[in-house]
């Protein structure tokens, strides 16, 4: 593929989409004195010297310099065959930059087509079956850095014509938008204050347009400069971003306001016929769970339908619908609190046979009049602490009607009761959700297009497959800009000679002493080669973790130090197991610190934890120079996690093929968990990064490992080594720090 330099990365120097020259073309600039010299600089720079590729898709004519012009033709095609697509890039910015590209120009035509009124006769046609008409765009994003990301890319879009016509806002909490200190609570001060009145007045627009209507001075404001206009108007910007929801074109939205029913219904989200795109999709299905899963205890249930009839008596009038609700409601209760403590199981039927909750009658029918009336009794309640208690029981409600309206619902859900953390005299019912079409599915089936994008979706089948949606091929990039001198790969089954002990790291095997002091050995050889911080993450449990370390403290004798000491000669140690959580922050604050030095640091994290994502999302460069797996991160076969699958699949396939099930289940949750290692490797070109794995269970079919890992990781510049020896990852870490850092050898 072409490499079209830093042409390639500013899109100021397209052509417009309908062909006509740049206001600021690469040939004739812009015809002013005051040019930015870099973008001076950039004309005259010979790697401007490739034609623009025009790609012709449908009717629809693109002109564009993007090195990743197949993601641009795949997202067009989708868009107008109405189809869903699943996007693998192992470059975010590049994946982001080329989605949006594609999915505003799409916009931008029909937008065109719209205002001429020739919206039956379009330049291209969209053969399914959805209305020819403008959609809104949905922008989903996993947290709030990755809104203000998102900006910056539509910002290298400032010059096209598609940004002048398009309206744009960004939903987010109160934690995220409100400028009160109360904004950490449900509800701040600001609620009760009249922004209805403003809706008419809205200054503020993300995107801005130049007097003079030319589209290359148009300008993207970023979140902080809505907020900062908000505080001069003295308005709420989280309400004034929905405010701006009802006439936007484009909404930035975190994922859980467009999975979730409850906020969806809150927020005024209609998912009918838009473009829904997920930025990074990787933790989709277990965004999915969460929405879907629900713990009740009978205190709850109790003080429910206290709340509610308190709210209830102050309306002017009586509703039968909430005084029936607030009725199941104590039987609910009732019912919960009577159960034996020995009794863990309750199945679907059995939930759904129970009297009290049969009269509710929950179904389609009547299931949104129980949605709105309870929004209704929120708009009513003066109390803040009611908005939890009503989305709680909302979302209640929701699972509810996934019973009664589902004869396979146990396919989709695990109930079982289960003791109250807070008080172990109070029963409450689980409900776990198992399987992601219980969410995905009604929600993508009013969508136009399902976009899910990101840096790495393998094993991508279960996405194709897991979602309850028909999605197109894949479409899996397998390449990025990273020197393949600056990226390695590796996995190794034995431990350093002379002992060459196998890395056996199952349940058994790793509790074997030899076992665990050829790990601490590997580390220790690998932390000589490797300079600036280092990640290990240990599989699985917190019991792996520990069982290490207190083997490597061990001294055989007294002219021999511990592993541990070794390790402490030639990195700062640090360890999840020697700190309460209260502590992490500063001790990863210690950390970052300290891998900075010239002696390094090495961290002791577990998979499966809340901070094994925090480190990946939020370490860079030398904080985190490598990344050790000490075991692929299996999960535990007796966990509860396991138990409620294998139950499941067992029901409808039989115990031989949920065994097999099972199997395929294991493997993928565990490569998911790793495969997240490999994408801050290759983000800048610039940096230079190891992804260690130690771990025997490698090297078994080579075939269904490919299936389990991205596609960039299989072959080419960055394709996985498989390391006989220890000796051959040594040799191959030496040869990568000496090609590196020897800028900070000569010095």
């Amino acid at each position: 593929m072409e490499d079209f330099g830093d042409w390639a990365e500013n899109p100021n120097y397209f052509l417009n989409l309908d062909g006509s020259p740049s206001t600021q073309d690469v040939q004739g600039g812009n015809g002013s004195e005051e040019e930015d010299d870099e973008a001076a600089q950039l004309r005259r720079s010979p790697t401007l010297t490739p034609v623009p590729l025009e790609l012709n898709v449908n009717g629809l004519r693109i002109l564009t310099n993007f090195r990743h012009r197949e993601i641009i033709e795949r997202v067009t095609n989708s868009l107008q065959n109405s189809t869903n697509l699943l996007i693998e890039c192992p470059t975010n910015s590049e994946r982001r930059l080329a989605t949006l590209y594609a999915t505003l120009a799409y916009w931008h035509q029909l937008k065109q087509d719209e205002n001429s009124g020739n919206s039956n006769t379009s330049t291209f046609s969209i053969p399914n079956k959805r209305a020819k008409r403008t959609q809104k765009i949905y922008y989903g994003v996993d947290d709030f850095d990755q809104a203000h990301e998102v900006i910056e890319q539509l910002r290298k879009l400032e010059g096209t014509d598609f940004l002048k016509d398009l309206n744009m806002t960004v939903l987010g909490s109160r934690e995220n938008l409100c400028l009160k200190e109360a904004a950490s609570q449900e509800f701040c001060s600001c609620h009760n204050s009249s922004n209805t009145s403003r809706r008419e007045q809205t200054q503020f627009k993300f995107i801005e347009r130049s007097p003079s209507h030319q589209s290359n001075l148009d300008h993207v404001n970023s979140i902080e400069d809505f907020k900062q206009n908000c505080a001069a108007r003295n308005c709420c910007p989280y309400l004034e971003s929905q405010n701006l929801h009802e006439n936007a074109d484009f909404i930035i939205s975190p994922q859980q306001f467009i999975l979730s029913p409850e906020l969806r219904q809150h927020y005024n989200i209609n998912l009918s016929n838009v473009i829904l795109i997920f930025d990074d999709g990787y933790d989709l299905e277990k965004a999915c769970f969460k929405e879907a899963s629900i713990t009740v205890s009978s205190k709850e249930l109790l003080h429910a339908a206290q709340k509610l009839e308190d709210i209830a008596n102050s309306l002017p009038s009586q509703n039968d619908i909430i005084i029936n609700l607030i009725g199941s409601l104590n039987s609910f209760h009732l019912w919960l609190k009577m159960q034996s403590e020995d009794r863990d199981r309750v199945t679907c039927e059995q939930l759904r046979n129970l009297p009290f909750l049969q009269e509710l009658e929950i179904n389609e029918a009547n299931h949104r009049s129980f949605n709105d009336n309870l929004q209704t009794l929120l708009k009513c309640s003066p109390n803040p602490s009611d908005f939890s208690l009503i989305t709680k029981l909302k979302k209640l409600l929701n699972i509810l009607n996934v019973l009664w309206g589902n004869d396979h619902s146990h396919k989709y859900l695990h109930l079982e009761l289960t003791k109250c953390s807070n008080d172990k005299r109070d029963l409450a019912l689980k409900i776990t959700c198992i399987n992601p079409t219980l969410i995905f599915q009604p929600l993508a089936d009013h969508t136009q297009s399902v976009i899910i994008g990101s840096a790495c979706l393998a094993p991508i089948s279960t996405f194709q497959n897991g979602f309850g949606i028909p999605f197109e091929p894949p479409l899996e990039i397998d390449s990025h800009d990273v020197p393949s001198n600056q990226l390695v790969l590796a996995f190794c089954s034995v431990g350093p000679q002379p002992q060459k002990i196998e890395l056996n790291l199952r349940i058994r095997p790793r509790k074997k002493p030899e076992v665990q002091k050829a790990v601490g050995d590997a580390l220790l050889n690998i932390c000589e080669q490797i300079p600036n911080g280092i990640v290990v993450i240990f599989q699985a449990q917190h019991t792996m973790l520990h069982l290490m370390q207190k083997k490597w403290k061990e001294v055989q004798n007294h002219l021999t130090p511990s592993i541990m000491e070794n390790l402490t000669q030639v990195k700062d140690v640090f360890s999840v197991l020697d700190y309460s959580p209260t502590d992490l922050p500063t001790m990863l604050e210690q950390y970052q610190q300290s891998s900075r030095s010239p002696k390094g640091a090495i961290l002791f994290a577990v998979a499966r934890d809340k901070l094994h994502d925090h480190i990946l999302r939020t370490f860079r460069g030398e904080e985190i120079r490598a990344i050790v797996h000490v075991g692929i991160p299996f999960g535990d076969w007796n966990t509860d996690n396991f138990l409620k699958a294998k139950d499941e699949i067992s029901q409808d396939e039989g115990i031989p093929a949920a065994l097999s099930e099972m199997k395929w289940w294991n493997n993928k949750e565990a490569f998911r968990i790793m495969n997240q290692s490999f994408p801050p490797c290759v983000q800048d070109p610039q940096d230079w990064k190891a992804v260690i794995v130690l771990d025997c269970r490698a090297e078994g079919n080579q075939e269904e490992f490919n299936q389990l890992i991205p596609a960039w990781t299989r072959s080419g510049k960055s394709k996985f080594r498989h390391c006989a020896k220890f000796s051959d990852l040594i040799c191959i870490l030496e040869s990568w720090r000496l090609a590196n850092c020897y800028d900070d050898d000569s010095e």
